[in-house]
């Protein structure tokens, strides 16, 4: 069965890999609406790489309106099934203040998630916010 066919069909890795050959123009017309409406259906389908994928896409505006509770939404979702990244960026997100209210607590939680997959940027930001701010392991 073709890729398009699989996607159709709700298969979630193909939903992705359709999305990336739409943001590629991969054997097809790059276009990021139709990516984005792919990354959506997997997302939904519980795929986190597309759940990252798609939080990206909110972020930076790529195929959907830039929307950083939306980024958030699915980073957490994707977070939650231990993407790295995106356990970081949520990290940076209640530290800094975006699309939430600043949290350090939340913020040292999900750099430390993130930290655990010895994503070094985690690990710094987790050394920071101890060092300038106190907020740590007890």
């Amino acid at each position: 069965m073709d890729l398009l066919k699989r996607a159709k069909a709700g298969d979630a890795d193909a939903e992705r890999r359709l999305a990336n050959c739409y943001r590629c123009g991969d054997g097809v017309e790059q276009n990021y609406r139709l990516a984005a409406e792919w990354l959506i259906k997997a997302a939904e389908h519980g795929d986190e790489l597309s759940q990252y994928n798609l939080a990206t896409c909110y972020r930076k505006g790529d195929g959907v309106a830039a929307n950083d509770l939306e980024a958030m939404k699915w980073w957490v979702k994707s977070g939650e099934q231990g993407n790295a990244i995106a356990q970081f960026n949520i990290g940076v997100f209640y530290e800094t203040g975006t699309a939430v209210p600043i949290d350090l607590k939340k913020a040292y939680y999900w750099y430390e998630k993130s930290a655990a997959q010895d994503f070094r940027p985690a690990q710094d930001a987790i050394q920071r916010i101890y060092k300038m701010r106190c907020i740590g392991p007890k």
